[in-house]
């Protein structure tokens, strides 16, 4: 058996030959039977038919056992998972761990990961990776899709197979070209300031934040590194009001804001996901969904930034997606759209769930130059990423998540 790796840049053909690899009839080493392939959309990979995390278990035979000594390592991979808990209330890096136990347990002949390990912080995707994917690749073959592929070849000699595909479309050189674009323009935004804020869920009555104060200033971006399940995603829906603290305020300037209330426009959210978010039956229809939704709310930008929808559309290089299916779109347009849409929506701070996730070095390098181009326009910026590849930007502080606070790990001024 073995374990490689799928190396080429986006629409290279790797989510293709992944699929094909995962569901074919045989592999390379003439073993048939079933296959299992886990698309980079995570939550396409759960059953369908459970809410909880007990049920889901349940879905694939994978009961877990009482003697904490008596679990396997991959039991172990998701045991401090609560079995009451629902699916939706589970960070991005719990539904991953949750998705690859389950697909281990129907003991397929093949597992395919289509960039399931980058949504992982480090310390937990090492361990899966040596300890779960590495024993695992001796009796099952492994392939896997993944940006980050530094981190596999610590544990293994993986072998690698190249993908490319002629007249794939180029997105990186439009987005640095509206990131210029971008940065002539200037917006004028308040600073958020979180005043000893507190939040459990009253499901688990377990503390995510205790009396956190953070000063959050625009025109420089905020990198929140954290584990998975720390609270980053909840910090997000407490800012969009999704989630009301349990103690504590927010202030936007020298205003109370209270966005489970106040029908004015703080924060966009990019989800990590972006099925989540997108509406309508192609992208240019959402778009002016999102266009439309910002100019009837009151926000709180005093310089609106006048970009329209034509102009995301094209500055972006979506011209030749307009037409097609939103759902049917890859993972790395669907990314794309939301950030025309963060534009458009008349939001003075951003907050970005993994937007790097799926992209090449090529891409990356590109969305850098976005954010850096929204921060000099005077947004205000949060990016929650697990790896380095916003790390240096100019005036960026970097963040975590600390005994159920917010603290400063690195305040970094380096880029020009």
């Amino acid at each position: 058996m073995s374990l490689v790796l799928y190396d080429g840049p986006a629409f290279s053909g790797r989510s293709e030959a992944l699929r094909d690899f995962a569901w074919s009839s045989s592999s390379s080493s003439g073993a048939g039977g079933l296959g299992q392939y886990l698309s980079p959309m995570i939550e396409t990979n759960l059953s369908g038919f459970a809410n909880t995390v007990r049920g889901e278990l349940f879905c694939h035979k994978l009961a877990m056992r009482v003697q904490a000594g008596s679990l396997n390592s991959v039991e172990r991979l998701i045991a401090d998972l609560p079995d009451r808990s629902r699916l939706s209330s589970l960070s991005g890096g719990e539904l991953v761990r949750l998705i690859i136990a389950c697909a281990i347990a129907l003991r397929p002949q093949r597992l395919g990961l289509d960039l399931t390990l980058e949504q992982l912080d480090h310390k937990t995707r090492m361990q899966l990776i040596q300890e779960i994917l590495v024993p695992l690749s001796k009796n099952l073959e492994i392939h896997i899709a993944d940006n980050n592929q530094a981190d596999i070849g610590e544990f293994c000699d993986a072998k690698k197979i190249f993908t490319t595909r002629p007249g794939a479309p180029e997105l990186s050189r439009p987005l640095c070209n509206f990131a210029q674009s971008l940065r002539a323009s200037k917006i004028a935004v308040s600073s958020v300031h979180l005043h000893d804020l507190s939040f459990r869920y009253k499901s688990t009555d377990r503390w995510i934040f205790r009396r956190v104060n953070f000063d959050f200033q625009p025109g420089r971006p905020y990198l929140l590194k954290a584990p998975n399940g720390s609270g980053k995603s909840t910090l997000a829906r407490i800012l969009l009001g999704l989630h009301r603290p349990t103690t504590g305020s927010i202030q936007v300037g020298d205003r109370t804001f209270r966005p489970w209330r106040d029908g004015r426009n703080l924060v966009f959210y990019c989800f990590q996901n972006p099925s989540y978010q997108l509406l309508g039956d192609n992208l240019q229809n959402y778009l002016n969904m999102v266009a439309l939704a910002g100019r009837g709310r009151q926000n709180w930008i005093r310089s609106p930034l006048l970009i329209g929808v034509l102009d995301v559309i094209d500055g972006l290089g979506l011209g030749e997606f307009v037409e097609k299916d939103l759902f049917e779109l890859p993972l790395v347009i669907k990314k794309r759209i939301t950030l025309g849409a963060s534009i458009l929506s008349q939001s003075g701070w951003i907050f970005f769930d993994e937007p790097a996730l799926g992209l090449d070095m090529t891409g990356r390098i590109a969305l850098r130059q976005f954010f850096s181009a929204l921060c000099e326009a005077g947004f205000g910026v949060i990016i929650v990423t697990h790896g380095d590849e916003f790390d240096g930007m100019s005036n960026s502080i970097e963040i975590t998540i600390s005994e159920q606070r917010l603290a400063f790990a690195i305040d970094c001024i380096t880029d020009p």
